[in-house]
């Protein structure tokens, strides 16, 4: 358990992905890789992010806190070192993945990927035109 906010946070190890806060009937908790804990300064970053989540309501303004997030460098490399000691983590860049026989979405893959189409697709046509 860990404390956050004034209330307690069950936190439940994977061996998938990175970190996920997760919200439902049974109460709040944050899904967090179990190799993580062999590096605890991302670690830290990580369990920072997940709280920020975890005291924010609303769709947009988590997806603020991504955004925001995806700025700190230093924090993007050891996720990337990380990713590539640990391939199953991989799974947090996929904007759709099949969990307990139902469907999720990771929203702000998804919208980060129609960003960067439409990026692209301007730029391509902006050089054909």
């Amino acid at each position: 358990m860990i404390e956050l906010t004034h209330k307690t946070m069950k936190i439940k190890e994977i061996n998938h992905s990175i970190a996920y806060f997760n919200e439902t009937n049974t109460g709040k908790y944050i899904e967090i890789n179990k190799h993580l804990k062999k590096y605890p300064k991302l670690y830290a970053k990580v369990m920072l992010h997940e709280s920020k989540h975890a005291s924010t309501e609303g769709f947009w303004p988590n997806i603020l806190i991504d955004i925001k997030d995806m700025f700190d460098i230093h924090k993007q490399l050891m996720l990337f070192a990380f990713m590539l000691k640990h391939p199953s983590s991989i799974r947090s860049l996929i904007p759709f993945f099949f969990e307990n026989k139902r469907v999720s979405v990771n929203w702000f893959m998804l919208y980060f990927m129609l960003f960067m189409f439409l990026v692209s697709f301007v730029i391509v046509y902006n050089i054909w035109r």
